[in-house]
């Protein structure tokens, strides 16, 4: 699939459960949708879809499912999951009890996870090069910096190498490490 749905795990945009709409989850002797149950717990069986993955298939078995009678969705935790989800793959994935006794099997299409890298992160941030002894870029999470605003900084250095500080924000040529303010 070209345009899977992503979902994220970590990061600053993390989700927090996959939802299910409610008529997908179904009795298996009335064929009618669960909806007097408030949790089930299933097995959740990950097929990844990404290339190089050979079919690898991971079960986590316990897994919570919680219906929402005011949104008529069913939800699973991420972090129920995330320990079995690589970033940068794609999924589809098989919820089922074992034995069944209270819903059929439920597909979810496929899905990619993205987490969120602390480089793709820095990228949205604006910054600027502050001048001093010594200089540092300095990230913001806010386009127009006020005191406070700041996330994170690294020394500004210029000279290609080594540990000059950087005299002008025209001169910066690399940086240290960076650390959270």
């Amino acid at each position: 699939m070209k345009n899977p749905q992503v979902i994220s795990f970590e990061g600053p945009s993390a989700d927090t459960v996959i939802a299910i709409w409610g008529g997908s989850v179904v009795d298996p002797v009335i064929k009618m949708p669960v909806t007097a149950l408030p949790t089930v717990t299933v097995y959740v069986s990950l097929h990844d879809t990404s290339i190089g993955a050979t079919g690898t298939v991971t079960t986590i078995a316990g897994v919570i499912m919680t219906y929402n009678a005011t949104s008529k969705f069913w939800t699973i935790p991420i972090s129920s999951i995330a320990g079995s989800l690589t970033d940068r793959h794609k999924y589809v994935a098989r919820i089922y009890e074992s034995p069944a006794t209270n819903i059929q099997d439920v597909y979810l299409d496929e899905f990619a996870v993205d987490n969120n890298s602390f480089e793709e992160t820095l990228m949205r941030l604006p910054f600027q090069v502050e001048i001093g002894s010594p200089s540092y870029i300095v990230w913001y999470d806010v386009i127009d910096p006020a005191p406070g605003t700041a996330k994170y900084r690294a020394k500004a250095y210029e000279g290609a190498t080594g540990l000059v500080s950087a005299t002008d924000a025209s001169k910066v040529t690399h940086r240290g490490p960076i650390e959270a303010i």
